[in-house]
């Protein structure tokens, strides 16, 4: 598993919205700044479908598609295709700058 960072940036893995990555055998654990007014898709690859995404202890929504995921508030989703998956954390509703973790979690 990889993490490739926000993509709608010129600079996707700046220490400014990637503030940190950690990784075991099993799962890639990826904290993301952002706020309630932009809360940013983080991708990354891997060959397998993750079985799950967890913030905070719980898993979030997986969502049927890049378009619907861009729309929600929070999700992911994995391009079988392409085989990166993308997150998206809800930041809440607030201008001020935050920093979440989720943990994506895949076949060892």
């Amino acid at each position: 598993m990889a993490v490739i960072g926000d993509t709608s940036k010129f600079i996707s893995m700046a220490d400014k919205r990637i503030a940190s990555v950690t990784d075991d055998s099993k799962s890639v654990t990826v904290s993301v700044t952002g706020t309630g007014e932009f809360s940013p898709i983080v991708s990354g690859y891997s060959s397998n479908s993750p079985i799950a995404v967890k913030t905070d202890g719980f898993e979030i929504e997986r969502q049927s598609s890049l378009d619907r995921l861009s729309r929600a508030k929070s999700g992911w989703f994995w391009d079988y295709q392409t085989k990166q998956w993308h997150v998206k954390l809800d930041f809440g509703s607030g201008p001020e700058m935050m920093t979440k973790s989720f943990e994506v979690s895949g076949n060892s």
